[in-house]
């Protein structure tokens, strides 16, 4: 067994509740093989995947091989798929039937993680290198890039495996960073679907809201900006007429939910949200892609008495032009929501107690040179029940994040759920290499003194540091 061979990963036939198979480990060249053997079922055979990346063209390989093979993708609790990873997770689908339609199907649980980055060099930043080896590099990338593009553009049945939203994510998310689909309204936008959940069963305005917006954001506004998904669900809650926002009522063994003020260019008409929900239908657990709600977009003029909205014919009103589309149960949550605070089996978990939330400057390190530094936010969290495992989340002005772990009692750190070491750097540490750069940040900033943290990306080698101005 050659040293490629030996890192590579391992697709295992598992045979449990959750998986059938679980491929683990680093993807490597010829990866996309092992998933030749497995047959085809009308159910699709679940693969199970805990890896934390390796070869993108690999990578997409087997998001081929998924594709093709119809089978079904999941990442359970405790189980993370990153980069390369998440890419041939995107390929977990089926065709099922009388009319032969091809379905999505690749489901996460809370407790996951699912990453993605755009491509890099895959040059060590420690090494020196001729134009020939730069040049092959960089072919390399670009190959990687077009296989993004190809995933892009692959439609089977109206069924896309990458939507817009989540392609522009991946490429503008650094290397060294992560893309996690972290939060209801996220999930939506990457529409990427979610298991092991609990939903509320009284129907209230809110949920309604929910249901429409994540809706509308998918569906009709598609979401290719540089704002954050929090700040396009503020924005669309706004409106801009004014009025009540989210009208609800009971009608006979159902709820008729309407949400109106939704962003038109029709001059004397707004766009309106209709979701009808069964009364006796509400539970606890639902499972995607079998039990959905039913939402329609159409125009009317404003009408602010939800008694007027209980009699409007709305095959007339919406016509054949509306829009009408079938949502998944979870987009009844809050999407703002984090996805780790709902527990696997329909138990509520408690969500994290955050103890610190700060800002600093993100700065990244590569061949001891800074080449990138921008202003970012810190938020630090541990679980209630163990304090000695925190979380520090980094968000950078693009909405991209960077997430260091620390499990002290095991004496274990983490970043982007990689295992590395943390090294502090104080302001009156002059032997330090970085420390000029960091004098240099902190004098932009106009504070007297700061303290950093600094983590090496076993991946790529750079460092990464938060600079805490004081």
């Amino acid at each position: 067994m050659g040293v490629d061979d030996a890192r590579a990963g391992t697709l295992t036939k598992v045979g449990s509740q959750a998986c059938d198979y679980l491929f683990s480990g680093p993807i490597e060249t010829g990866d996309a093989a092992q998933f030749e053997g497995i047959g085809r079922t009308y159910s699709g055979e679940k693969i199970c995947f805990d890896s934390e990346g390796g070869s993108l063209l690999e990578g997409q390989r087997i998001f081929d091989r998924i594709w093709e093979y119809q089978l079904v993708t999941r990442v359970e609790a405790g189980q993370k798929c990153l980069s390369a990873c998440a890419i041939a997770f995107l390929g977990g689908s089926l065709t099922q039937g009388t009319a032969v339609i091809h379905f999505m199907d690749r489901k996460i649980s809370p407790g996951a993680q699912l990453g993605f980055h755009a491509p890099s060099l895959g040059l060590d930043t420690q090494n020196s290198y001729n134009s020939a080896q730069v040049n092959k590099a960089f072919e390399i990338a670009l190959s990687a890039a077009e296989g993004l593009f190809r995933i892009k553009a692959t439609e089977l049945h109206s069924v896309e495996p990458m939507s817009d939203f989540l392609y522009y994510q991946i490429l503008r998310t650094r290397p060294d960073d992560m893309y996690y689909i972290d939060t209801i309204g996220r999930a939506v936008m990457a529409n990427i679907p979610l298991q092991n959940i609990s939903y509320p069963t009284k129907v209230t305005e809110r949920m309604i809201g929910n249901i429409c917006d994540s809706a509308y954001l998918y569906h009709v506004e598609g979401l290719v900006s540089d704002l954050s998904i929090e700040a396009h669900y503020q924005k669309t809650r706004e409106g801009n007429y004014g009025g009540p926002r989210v009208l609800l009522q009971r009608k006979g063994d159902r709820y008729l939910g309407v949400v109106r003020d939704y962003q038109t260019e029709a001059k004397f008409y707004e766009r309106v949200c209709k979701v009808e929900i069964d009364s006796d239908g509400m539970r606890s657990t639902y499972d995607f892609p079998e039990d959905k709600f039913n939402v329609s977009f159409g125009f009317l003029q404003s009408v602010e008495d939800v008694a007027e909205y209980a009699n409007v014919d709305w095959a007339r009103e919406f016509g054949p032009d509306s829009l009408r589309v079938s949502v998944p149960a979870w987009y009844m949550l809050d999407p703002e929501a984090s996805i780790a605070s709902l527990e696997k089996g329909g138990v509520q978990r408690r969500a994290a107690a955050v103890n610190d939330t700060s800002r600093g400057q993100c700065v990244v390190f590569s061949g001891g040179r800074m080449i990138d530094s921008e202003p970012c936010q810190r938020i630090k969290s541990a679980f209630e029940g163990d304090a000695s495992h925190v979380v520090s989340t980094f968000i950078w002005p693009s909405g991209s994040k960077t997430v260091a772990e620390a499990i002290t009692r095991r004496g274990i750190h983490k970043i982007n759920g990689a295992e590395t070491t943390i090294k502090r750097v104080a302001a009156n540490d002059t032997t330090h290499p970085f420390h000029a750069s960091f004098i240099g940040e902190m004098r932009r900033s106009s504070a007297q003194s700061f303290e950093a943290d600094c983590w090496t990306n076993p991946s790529s080698g750079n460092i990464f540091c938060f600079q805490l101005m004081r």
